[in-house]
């Protein structure tokens, strides 16, 4: 039995979802598949919040699991119903996306009938805007508004001592309407863990050809989140938020090195919504990547007006692709 259950659900028949994608309303291409799962060979990335979500878990002492359903080809609906009986969470820690909408908050319905004493915590921008339908038709205790990678750990421990007046940087459903409840302690930036837990991950899986003509095996890495432009078609201000926040270069050339000597990742996509958006952190961490030496390659998304020649002579120095 475990207190928290954080679940990567499996993208549903007929279709190939990437959760993380488009502010984490996520994008989907059709599957000829007929089982619920998710295609091997297409380039996908774990919803990485919950690599923040399982090590804040496991610093304050809160015993939980991880699933990637999205990790496996094959899932049977059963094997889910089984997951939540054996693992007995007080709490599910899952995601909802667009393309996946209905399907998913079926799976989500399907593991309250399994243990009806379950709390449902929701991540992501997906939960976000349909919270109203969300919370009034009770599919989920609480919906995450901010600082999920932080919060929702302070929350899980809330929700075990039914202390409903602890929860933060959410909404819930109160007295027939959506109550939304501040953060009181907001995350101030990426440093508050050492190291996502990315040993939850099966790294095999995430191998790709992708971007380099060459299969290797990549992760993802955030040195900043959050985007403050107002382009009318993008979706990342709402999902990652306006303000930005940063994980130190120090601490972003550590985890890359770990990355690479523990797990054998070869390839970085670094999922700042605008990377170059500081040119004072974005040549930081460029630095402390060629300083340490790690010869691995990178990809990223900016800005064409914020670069310029010199900026992107320093990234492809230090491994940019």
């Amino acid at each position: 039995m475990v207190s928290a259950l954080i679940v990567q659900l499996p993208s549903p028949p007929g279709k190939n979802v990437f959760r993380e994608w488009s502010g984490g309303m996520g994008t989907a291409l059709e599957s000829p598949r007929p089982h619920w799962g998710h295609d091997p060979g297409f380039y996908d990335v774990p919803y990485a919040a919950y690599l923040y979500i399982a090590r804040r878990l496991e610093d304050i002492g809160i015993p939980f699991a991880y699933f990637d359903f999205q990790s496996r080809e094959r899932i049977d609906l059963e094997e889910f119903d089984a997951l939540i009986a054996d693992q007995r969470p007080d709490v599910l820690i899952t995601q909802i996306n667009l393309p996946s909408l209905e399907k998913d908050l079926a799976l989500v319905a399907r593991a309250r009938g399994a243990n009806p004493s379950l709390k449902v915590i929701l991540v992501g921008s997906t939960a976000k805007w349909f919270k109203r339908r969300i919370l009034s038709e009770g599919l989920a205790d609480v919906v995450m508004e901010e600082s999920e990678e932080l919060l929702v750990a302070e929350n899980v421990a809330a929700l075990k001592e039914n202390a409903l007046d602890q929860l933060q940087g959410c909404s819930v459903w109160s007295d027939g309407g959506i109550a939304t409840i501040a953060a009181r302690m907001p995350m101030k930036d990426l440093d508050f863990i050492d190291f996502p837990a990315y040993s939850l991950l099966d790294f095999a899986r995430y191998e790709s050809a992708y971007y380099g003509g060459r299969k290797v095996r990549y992760a993802t890495v955030f040195t900043t989140k959050g985007c403050p432009y107002t382009c009318g078609y993008c979706p990342y201000p709402y999902g990652f938020g306006r303000r930005l926040i940063y994980r130190s270069p120090t601490r972003v050339g550590a985890d890359i090195e770990r990355l690479k000597r523990e797990f054998g990742i070869e390839q970085i996509l670094f999922r700042d919504q605008v990377f170059t958006i500081n040119p004072r952190h974005v040549r930081a961490v460029c630095e402390e990547l060629i300083r340490r030496d790690l010869k691995i390659s990178w990809v990223c998304e900016t800005r064409y007006d914020l670069i310029d020649e010199t900026l992107i002579d320093l990234m492809a120095r230090a491994g940019c692709s």
